[in-house]
């Protein structure tokens, strides 16, 4: 029998394995799991306001290079344009395209379907203290990264 993994060890372990299950079902649309959820975000929010890089930054937790990189491979592949601001000239909305919709809509059920694979192991009750335990993680490690 194999020692326990600590547990930084298991959650890196957790999300590489959950990254390799959305690569795979987002491999038949041509997106990687972080252009997926980028334009899950756009799709979701486009409708009630309009959304700019720095917004789609903080929505991803991304650094501006990263997201700019994730921005240029959906504008190339025809999902979404860039438009500047009318009120604030230093701004790109971001937009999907009607192709970006489609395909936003297409690939949703599969973001779905991965999410319901963490969620069936747990019950109702477990899923909100792990949500909990997680959350007080993730705000232990930030507050340590971004330490000044």
């Amino acid at each position: 029998m194999t020692s326990p993994l600590h547990l930084g060890r298991q959650v890196v372990y957790c999300g590489h394995l959950a990254r390799l299950c959305l690569e795979e079902r987002m491999r038949q649309f041509g997106v990687t799991p972080v252009q997926a959820y980028a334009m899950r975000f756009l799709a979701r929010g486009e409708e009630a306001r309009e959304i700019t890089q720095r917004d789609l930054e903080r929505e991803l937790r991304l650094k501006a290079p990263t997201v700019n990189g994730v921005v240029d491979r959906l504008e190339e592949k025809g999902f979404l344009v860039r438009q500047p601001s009318p009120t604030d000239g230093r701004c790109r909305l971001l937009r999907l395209t009607d192709t970006g919709r489609e395909a936003a809509a297409a690939f949703l059920s599969a973001m779905e379907d991965t999410e319901a694979l963490f969620r069936s192991a747990l019950t109702d009750r477990e899923q909100q203290i792990f949500q909990e335990l997680l959350s007080r993680i993730v705000t232990n490690l930030e507050s340590e990264v971004h330490r000044t």
